[in-house]
């Protein structure tokens, strides 16, 4: 199994926070939050390495910042997309399939959004994986009004997604689905064809609704005796930062 973390965005939505810096290199409680990441991946046995798709602009932060990380297992490249700013980015799809296709990935993966911080165990989705197909982690926010935020799934008994719906009005229940899947290596051509068809490029939601009617999808579902931020604006960096015994400035 391989690792592709993206970490493509220009942080727009922290305002002054993530200007200058890549918004997955901000430190929470003293360590940056792409750190936190490679520690889930660290769980997984089948992953010796983990490749972080960013962007010209900050990509000599994350040669520093790989340069600097410790020599355990995941190791860590960097690959640079060669984009410069919100207006020509490829997208996370794009990004997922740059990072395919430069490094000619061909076995299952896992593609994160390094803006996750969670204590997910990430074993728990290579099980299913193994037992039923490529599949997404679900939280249970714990509030139905908060779900209008994320994507919605619709999982049935056998625990495949047989609906989607990005940031509904009216959330059916508080299960959202966060930015961390699991492909087989089978599906992995969806990508491609998914940009052959002329689909928006730019939210990895709207990939997992079309792909989810090519190839079954199933849904890893943790509950809310686990926690997850996505590092997205200024007051969830802080309580964040807080959580993990920062200070929260």
């Amino acid at each position: 199994m391989r690792a592709l973390i993206l970490a493509g965005g220009y942080g727009t939505r922290l305002g002054a926070l993530g200007k200058n810096r890549a918004k997955v290199l901000l430190p929470v409680a003293g360590r940056p939050v792409l750190d936190y990441v490679r520690d889930r991946i660290r769980e997984i046995e089948e992953i010796d390495n983990a490749l972080v798709v960013t962007n010209d602009r900050f990509y000599g932060q994350f040669v520093e910042w790989s340069e600097s990380a410790d020599s355990s297992s995941p190791a860590v490249s960097i690959l640079n997309d060669g984009t410069t700013g919100p207006e020509n980015r490829l997208g996370a799809v794009g990004d997922v399939l740059f990072g395919i296709e430069h490094e000619g990935i061909n076995d299952d993966l896992l593609v994160m959004a390094g803006d996750n911080l969670c204590d997910f165990s990430l074993p728990s989705m290579v099980e299913v994986l193994r037992r039923k197909g490529s599949c997404l982690a679900a939280y249970d926010i714990g509030r139905v009004e908060e779900a209008s935020k994320y994507g919605n799934p619709e999982i049935s008994p056998d625990g495949r997604v047989v609906g989607f719906e990005e940031k509904p009005a009216s959330p059916k229940d508080s299960l959202i689905a966060v930015a961390i899947y699991m492909f087989r290596r089978a599906d992995l051509g969806l990508f491609a064809e998914f940009k052959r068809q002329g689909y928006d490029l730019d939210l990895i939601g709207a990939f997992v609704q079309w792909a989810r009617e090519q190839t079954p999808i199933y849904a890893c579902i943790y509950d809310s005796r686990y926690t997850w931020w996505d590092i997205g604006d200024p007051q969830i960096y802080r309580d964040a930062d807080v959580y993990f015994g920062g200070s929260g400035v």
